[in-house]
């Protein structure tokens, strides 16, 4: 069985302020997750990922689509923009507005920082937030 999805507009206003709403319905279940922070789609029918927003292919080079949290693209060193060269940090993810999936991994022995805790830790370190 292909499990098809539908596209689905909705513009509304609340408080004020107008939303615009694209998703993709799936009829039936479907596998979703998200890449870089930006919700993604299994399409069995093309046995592809796809962007719930435009419906475009997934392409997992990170340089193609910017972080869903600051909206930036990837350093030349491939670090994420908002978060780029932490003091002591070898390694470090945003979560692309995911905050469960941020982590640091420090040069040191100090433990790995992960989620909210993570997040925290970028936010008073970020030279590109203004810290």
């Amino acid at each position: 069985m292909r499990i098809r999805a539908v596209r689905v507009d909705l513009a509304f206003v609340w408080r004020g302020l107008r939303f615009h709403v694209v998703r993709y319905i799936p009829h039936s279940m479907t596998a979703t997750a998200k890449w870089r922070g930006h919700p993604i789609w299994y399409d069995e029918d093309t046995d592809t990922w796809r962007y719930e927003d435009n419906g475009s292919k997934v392409d997992d080079r990170i340089e193609k689509r910017p972080c869903a949290l600051c909206g930036e693209h990837v350093t030349k060193k491939g670090h994420d923009d908002c978060i780029a060269d932490l003091p002591g940090v070898e390694n470090a993810c945003c979560g692309h507005g995911v905050d469960e999936e941020a982590y640091v991994v420090f040069e040191d022995d100090r433990d790995r920082l992960s989620g909210f805790e993570a997040r925290a830790f970028q936010l008073k370190h970020s030279k590109a937030l203004g810290n």
